[in-house]
C-alpha cells in the first residue's frame, strides 16, 4: 500500500505539476504542517472540536473549487472570460489555512480558559419568558415585513429581488427584529434539551428554522442548525455516521433548492455536479481576484475593512460625524466592492475570510495575522465550550458564535461582525436577566 502511494505521487502526473507550478508543492508541505497541528488541537482538547470542522471546510476547499470551476467551464464557458490558474490561489489559501490552526494551537497551549468554574444557571420561568417574548417579537416583525414588501421572497423566482432592497421598504430595525429566529431557535433548544416540555419547543426550532428563510437566504438556518448540533452534542454523543450524511444531505437539499429557485438552466447535469458547481461556488471569485492582485500588487488595505467594521457602532454614532451607516457599509466592505467589480452589486459576492484578507493586505499582514487572530478566536470559543456544563446559560452564546465561526472560510469580515453585534447584544442581555450564578459549593452568589 506505502509503495503504492509513493508510486502515484512521484512516478504519476502529479509529479510534473509540483514541479511545473512549485505553488503547488509549497501548498503540499504546508498541508502536511496543516495536518499535524490539528493532530496537536485533537490531543489537547480530547474530542472533535468545532476547529476541526473548520479546518476540513478549509481543507476541501482547494479540490471542490477548481471542479466546480470545470463544471461552470461546460455550461458557461470561461468565468468572467479568463481562464483561471490555481496554482497561487492554492497556496495563499494553505497559508490562511496554516495560521488558522497556529491561531488556535496557540489558544489551546499558551492562554488560560477566559471563564471561571462557577456555573451560570438559568432561571426556568425566565428562561420560557424569554423564549416566549423572542417568538412574538420575531413573529410580530416578520409578518410586518411581509405586508410591506407584499410578497413572500423565498417563493420567489428572482435572486436578486428576494435577497435586496428590503431596509428601504421595511426600515432598518423591523428588518432586524424580524430576524431574530436565530435566538428564539437557541433558547428553545437549550429550554426542549433541558427537559420542559421537549416536543413544543422543538417545535419552535423547526418552526424558526423555517421562518428564518423568510427572506431566501439560509445563513441564518446555518446559524440555526449548527448551534443546535453544538448544543445537542452536550447533551447526547451522537454517532457521526448519522450526523455526517445528514448534514451533507441538508446541504445538496438547499443548494438544489437554490438552483431551482434561481432558474439556472442545469438540467443537463447530475445531482453530483450541480452541487460540485455551487457548493464552493466563491473559490472562483477568489481565485481571480487573487491572481489580479498578485499581478498589481494593488491591495485595498483599509478600503474594504471599514464598512465591515461599522456594524461595531449604531448609525446613531456614525450620524453624528455626518457618516451615512449604510452608504459606509456598500462602499467600503469588500462583499460590495468586489460585487460591483463582479457585475453583481446588489447581493455582493463572498470572497472568503482568506481572500478579503488578501485583498486587504496581501499575503503576511493579510492573510497570516487576520487568520491567525481569527484562529485564536476559535480557540478560545471552543475551549470555552468544552469547559462549560451542559446547563450552563452561556452555552448559547458560546455555541452562536462558533456557528459564525464555522461560516469564516466562505464569508466575510462584514458578515461575521453584523450577525456578532446584532444577535450577540440578544444573547448577553437575555443571560443577564435569565440566568443565576451558582459557586462551585452550590451557594448562589449573584444574579448574572
Amino acid at each position: 500500500m506505502v509503495f503504492c502511494v509513493i508510486y502515484v505521487v512521484w512516478d504519476g502526473p502529479l509529479v510534473g505539476t509540483l514541479i511545473s507550478k512549485p505553488d503547488y508543492g509549497y501548498s503540499v508541505l504546508l498541508g502536511m504542517l496543516c495536518l499535524f497541528l490539528a493532530l496537536l488541537i485533537l490531543y489537547k482538547s480530547r474530542s472533535f472540536p468545532p476547529s476541526i470542522v473548520i479546518f476540513l471546510v478549509f481543507l476541501v476547499a482547494p479540490f471542490i473549487g477548481p471542479f466546480g470551476d470545470q463544471i461552470y467551464e461546460k455550461i458557461h464557458g470561461l468565468f468572467h472570460g479568463v481562464g483561471l490558474d490555481f496554482a497561487y490561489p492554492t497556496f495563499v489559501w494553505t497559508v490562511g489555512t496554516t495560521a488558522f490552526l497556529v491561531g488556535v494551537c496557540t489558544a489551546h497551549y499558551l492562554i488560560p480558559t477566559p471563564i471561571g468554574n462557577d456555573l451560570v444557571k438559568w432561571n426556568s420561568q425566565r428562561a420560557i419568558i424569554l423564549v416566549w417574548g423572542a417568538f412574538g417579537v420575531a413573529l410580530f416583525f416578520t409578518l410586518y415585513a411581509l405586508l410591506k414588501i407584499g410578497f413572500i421572497p423565498v417563493l420567489s423566482y428572482s435572486l436578486a429581488e428576494a435577497r435586496a432592497g428590503f431596509e428601504a421598504v421595511v426600515g432598518d430595525y423591523p428588518l432586524k427584529l424580524s430576524r431574530l429566529w436565530v435566538i428564539v431557535a437557541s433558547l428553545a433548544g437549550m429550554v426542549a434539551f433541558l427537559k420542559t416540555r421537549r416536543m413544543l419547543y422543538l417545535s419552535l426550532v423547526l418552526i424558526s428554522c423555517l421562518a428564518s428563510m423568510v427572506y431566501g437566504q439560509r445563513i441564518y438556518l446555518f446559524m440555526i442548525l449548527v448551534s443546535f448540533v453544538l448544543m445537542y452534542l452536550k447533551f447526547f454523543r451522537p454517532r457521526l455516521t448519522y450526523l455526517v450524511p445528514s448534514g451533507l444531505a441538508l446541504v445538496v437539499l438547499l443548494i438544489l433548492y437554490s438552483e431551482f429557485r434561481a432558474g439556472h438552466s442545469t438540467s443537463q447535469l447530475s445531482v453530483v455536479e450541480v452541487t460540485t458547481l455551487q457548493l464552493l461556488g466563491e473559490w472562483r471569485e477568489y481565485s481571480l481576484i487573487v491572481n489580479d492582485l498578485k499581478k498589481s500588487g494593488e491591495f485595498y488595505k483599509e478600503d474594504i475593512f471599514i464598512g465591515a467594521l461599522a456594524p461595531l457602532f449604531p448609525k446613531q454614532i456614525w450620524a453624528a460625524f455626518g457618516i451615512d451607516k449604510t452608504r459606509l457599509i456598500h462602499d467600503k466592505s469588500a462583499v460590495f466592492v468586489f460585487g460591483r467589480m463582479l457585475d453583481n452589486p446588489i447581493l455582493g459576492i463572498r470572497l472568503g475570510t482568506i481572500g478579503e484578507a488578501y485583498a486587504g493586505y496581501g499575503l503576511f499582514y493579510g492573510v497570516c495575522l487576520q487568520l491567525f487572530l481569527f484562529g485564536v478566536i476559535v480557540g478560545l470559543l471552543e475551549k470555552v465550550y468544552l469547559k462549560l456544563k451542559k446547563e450552563d446559560a452561556r452555552l448559547c452564546l458560546v455555541c452562536f458564535l462558533i456557528a459564525l465561526m464555522i461560516y469564516l472560510p466562505l464569508t466575510t469580515l462584514y458578515v461575521t461582525t453584523a450577525s456578532a453585534v446584532f444577535f450577540g447584544f440578544f444573547f448577553v442581555v437575555f443571560c443577564a436577566w435569565g440566568s443565576f450564578r451558582v459557586r462551585q459549593s452550590g451557594e448562589v452568589a449573584r444574579a448574572y
